[in-house]
């Protein structure tokens, strides 16, 4: 068990394919069951289902496989629903994301929500920022900005 909210490395040390946990009226539904553990011996599931169901929240124009299946090309995983390769998904590295979630008797429990990169944003570069800036500074779009070693930028201004 995690003990704590976080982003962790973490090795895949198992991958079953089990009856969907959430999904009772889709009879064809199913997970992709992945255990996860650190080295210091912390460990968890996380849990993708296979259906037609559409997600909720941000991935609600997304089918659940659809959502799984972006999780586990982040793992490396390139056999999109034949998934008698399963196992080779066993000792890869990434990072595991937990979140606490606390039960109606008072107890918290720390449950994988994220593999692989999570809802980590892209890191941009310098570069980047500079383009973003400048064309909030000017109105326009970034793509026509110049890059930053060609733009004198004035760090006083606010946009």
């Amino acid at each position: 068990m995690f003990t704590s909210e976080g982003r962790f490395p973490v090795t895949i040390t198992e991958a079953l394919l089990t009856e969907a946990k959430f999904n009772e009226t889709d009879q064809n539904a199913f997970d992709v069951c992945l255990h996860v553990e650190t080295e210091d011996g912390q460990s968890g599931d996380w849990t993708g289902e296979i259906s037609n169901n559409y997600g909720m929240g941000t991935m609600s124009d997304k089918r659940q496989s659809e959502i799984t299946l972006i999780t586990l090309k982040k793992l490396g995983w390139n056999h999109g629903l034949d998934f008698s390769k399963i196992e080779e998904l066993v000792g890869v590295k990434t990072t595991a994301t937990t979140k606490a979630s606390t039960t109606g008797d008072n107890k918290t429990y720390y449950n994988v929500r994220y593999l692989g990169d999570g809802n980590r944003k892209t890191k941009l570069n310098a570069n980047d920022i500079a383009k973003r800036v400048a064309a909030l500074n000017s109105g326009a779009a970034s793509s026509d900005v110049q890059d930053a070693d060609e733009v004198d930028l004035d760090p006083t201004s606010v946009f």
